[in-house]
């Protein structure tokens, strides 16, 4: 298992009231077919590095600071040297003189460049997983989260070759578990046993694993099929929270 995140790499989570209406509803444009598309448009617009300066979060309550919006600037800043070359060629000083600043002040909001990619990484996953129970169904969110980085695989192809201990490999699963066992908590009101923790944590392993296969090796492959895939592998008692009775 890949350790806990350092206190500097703390979970970003949606500050939005849950109605288990929303859920219900949800369910129900799943059954009918859903905009997928739709959902994955508006996240990419709500995700900081994936738009512009200007917007931010609508899942934030306050307005964004001038740290977060130096952290997107930097995270546009490494996305455009990293379509010129790998990531381990990637140096800070690179990513800083991209962005015009000072290799301190990029210290100042990153620890090195693999927290820079887990941040990035972090905002996607508080638009769609971090949205299960709240906004979005389970389906809708693994949808839309998968069918964004089907849209930028070039990137995150790159960046899961990474074979570090700090590569978002290494980090990915862990950040999943915690989003999925806040999900589960909330929609049930209790808490994982050491059975369920370590079940799914094993399936956020599992998933994360194969879902950067598909990227890496065969992204042509429908994003339905990966969907499909990911639900028969829930644990069972994530797959009646989350699914009901399908």
């Amino acid at each position: 298992m890949g350790g806990g995140f350092m206190a500097g790499r703390c979970l970003e989570r949606p500050r939005v009231g849950f109605s288990t209406e929303h859920l219900r509803a949800g369910l129900r444009r799943d059954a009918g077919g859903g905009t997928a598309m739709s959902d994955t448009r508006r996240v990419e617009q709500e995700i900081p590095w994936m738009r512009p300066a200007s917007a931010w979060s609508l899942y934030r309550t306050a307005k964004p600071t001038a740290a977060d919006r130096q952290k997107q600037r930097i995270a546009q800043a490494f996305e455009e040297v990293l379509e010129r070359q790998s990531f381990d060629k990637i140096t800070v000083i690179e990513i800083a003189r991209k962005c015009g600043i000072s290799r301190q002040t990029f210290y100042n909001h990153f620890l090195d460049k693999y927290d820079l990619v887990n941040w990035m990484y972090r905002q996607l996953v508080v638009g769609t997983t971090g949205r299960i129970g709240i906004d979005m169904t389970w389906e809708r969110a693994v949808r839309t989260k998968l069918e964004i980085m089907r849209s930028k695989d070039w990137f995150f192809s790159k960046v899961y070759r990474v074979g570090d201990r700090e590569g978002l490999l290494e980090h990915e699963p862990r950040l999943v578990f915690n989003y999925y066992e806040s999900n589960l908590k909330r929609l049930t009101g209790k808490v994982l046993d050491e059975k369920e923790r370590y079940a799914l944590m094993l399936y956020c392993h599992g998933a994360v694993r194969m879902t950067a296969e598909w990227i890496r090796t065969a992204p042509d492959t429908p994003v339905d099929v990966i969907v499909e895939a990911d639900m028969a592998a829930l644990p069972p008692f994530a797959r009646r929270t989350f699914l009901g009775n399908r």
